[in-house]
């Protein structure tokens, strides 16, 4: 899936088969946040359900007993649409991190293990993400409406149940647009390293990306930084990387790559890989540590 060149849901397969291209398996390494950036979309999707099945309960303590009919239409929308959608999101997270915790590395170095690792899910994420979107603004516009077209002086407080449900309405679009943020983040927030150039690859929205390519041989220091208890816990720190260059003012003096898995193990992988070609890097990260 491709939005105008900002936006390109196989960037890193892309970027990937080139860099094996050029400079064959092994030699090259592709790097993904940690798995635990997943967390916050799973507790958000989850909270996501529970707001639509107490939406579903309000509009059926209203309606039910007079517009029936009405009431299992929109049950089925948002059994079919909505929550479907919070149950793809949820099971594909939960196959993700037990793919991560399972594996022997937390870095790619071979072509297949990313095709793995997608699968296609995250262009049907995005596809049935914009579905559920514009259906469910459509059931917005319906649900902010429906009691102001049928009044009847029977209903208690109608207004007020209409306030509530659209209530509940916006913080679902909020949830979905905060889920959809935080899986476009980390999908497509990546690193590929070669023994030439080390690039970073960070995309914030459709229309937002940075990337930023150093030579492997400006490169002096990898060190791993280790805090928190959460982090030990989890094995997920920060990579510091030196150069003996500034860096442009939005991404600091020196490059800082964020929720690395495993990042002791990581920089050595990295410092051997550049060592190929600048010698002095594995003399400069042993009294780093």
């Amino acid at each position: 899936m491709k939005i105008l060149e900002s936006f390109d849901t196989k960037l890193d397969i892309e970027e990937l088969n080139e860099a094996f291209n050029k400079y064959w398996e092994w030699k090259v390494l592709l790097i993904k946040r940690h798995w635990i950036k997943l967390l916050l979309p799973l507790a958000l999707t989850l909270l996501s359900i529970f707001m639509l099945m107490l939406m579903l309960y309000s509009i059926y303590i209203h309606t039910f007993e007079e517009h029936k009919i009405t009431f299992w239409v929109l049950a089925i929308f948002y059994s079919y649409t909505t929550i479907s959608w919070c149950l793809f999101v949820v099971i594909s997270i939960i196959i993700r991190i037990n793919y991560w915790t399972k594996s022997k590395t937390q870095y790619i170095e071979n072509p297949e293990k990313i095709l793995d690792i997608k699968k296609k899910w995250f262009d049907k994420f995005m596809k049935r993400t914009f579905l559920t979107f514009w259906i469910h603004t459509i059931v917005l516009i319906f649900n902010a409406s429906f009691p102001f077209i049928y009044i009847k002086t029977t209903w208690l407080w109608s207004a007020a149940v209409a306030i509530w449900i659209l209530f509940i309405d916006l913080v679902f679009l909020f949830l979905l647009n905060r889920v959809m943020y935080l899986l476009i983040e980390y999908e497509m927030t990546f690193n590929i390293c070669t023994i030439d150039w080390l690039t970073t690859y960070r995309q914030k929205w459709f229309f937002k990306s940075d990337s930023l390519k150093i030579n492997s041989a400006s490169i002096k220091v990898i060190k791993s930084t280790k805090e928190w208890i959460i982090s030990a816990l989890f094995k997920y720190w920060n990579l510091c990387i030196y150069t003996d260059w500034d860096l442009s003012v939005q991404w600091g003096k020196n490059l800082e790559l964020t929720y690395m898995p495993d990042p002791s193990t990581l920089a050595k992988r990295l410092n051997t890989l550049i060592e190929e070609k600048n010698p002095t890097n594995e003399e400069n990260y042993a009294s780093a540590q």
